[in-house]
């Protein structure tokens, strides 16, 4: 059994057939689609006259509610109801944790050195990058880590080249085991290859799904933020206009 997966693999397994990850790969295509027609339909929508000048008023700026598609009815008072609040913010922290999740692996990706593969040990879910001979812990922020060689595997014990890796012994004893034995060699040859033929593919779906998550998250949000805002500004409106009138 192949006790790693490729990048590809990850975003397959992991997105479409766990739960959470099958609705969060849903939530990133409707949002990045929605986005897309919204934003299309917005702008070449005409601007409903007079509105401009109340959310100015009210302090709300313009540009927001065309970037993200800020429904605010001014028709009625635009409250937020008890099911805009209910479902609104899981919505909100599953855009912002899935587009945090896929930017990690975003970023990882990008790093991949030349003639490598980025792939994850499966029984401690450890990134790192694989090439024939060598091998190093994929971090999201750049440090100082020893790589990995097949020399060092047969000089060295296990547990300190763990520890100067920073990488699990679980994991630099698979990685020595891969190195010695030459069966092996196909199946780096092979995802070496797999992710220089699919990371431009890559590249685009993850920028495709962050944007699209976060654009919902960041939605949700302001059309949250803005109706409360708005509706304190109609509030204090019909203050005024009642103090007016005694």
């Amino acid at each position: 059994m192949k006790s790693f997966d490729s990048v590809a693999d990850i975003i397959t397994n992991e997105f479409l057939t766990s739960p959470l990850g099958t609705l969060t790969s849903i939530f990133s295509v409707i949002g990045g689609i929605y986005a897309a027609f919204l934003l299309v339909k917005k702008f070449l929508n005409t601007p409903i006259k007079g509105k401009s000048e109340f959310l100015s008023q009210a302090g709300v700026p313009a540009w927001p509610l065309r970037v993200f598609y800020v429904s605010l009815p001014l028709h009625t008072i635009p409250r937020n109801t008890r099911t805009d609040l209910f479902f609104g913010f899981p919505l909100i922290l599953a855009g912002l944790g899935g587009a945090a999740f896929l930017s990690v692996m975003h970023i990882k990706t990008l790093r991949t050195p030349p003639d490598s593969t980025l792939l994850v040990y499966k029984p401690t879910d450890e990134f790192f990058y694989l090439t024939w001979g060598s091998a190093k812990t994929a971090s999201l922020f750049p440090r100082h880590t020893l790589t990995l060689t097949s020399e060092q595997c047969d000089g060295i014990p296990v547990d300190t080249l763990a520890q100067k890796s920073r990488m699990s012994a679980d994991l630099t004893g698979f990685i020595c085991e891969i190195f010695r034995k030459k069966e092996y060699t196909q199946y780096i040859s092979k995802e070496i290859t797999t992710f220089r033929q699919t990371k431009g593919t890559l590249y685009s779906v993850l920028s495709l799904c962050e944007t699209g998550l976060f654009w919902l998250a960041v939605s949700i949000m302001l059309t949250l933020y803005y109706r409360k805002i708005v509706t304190q500004h109609i509030i204090e409106q019909h203050k005024k206009a009642e103090s007016y009138l005694t």
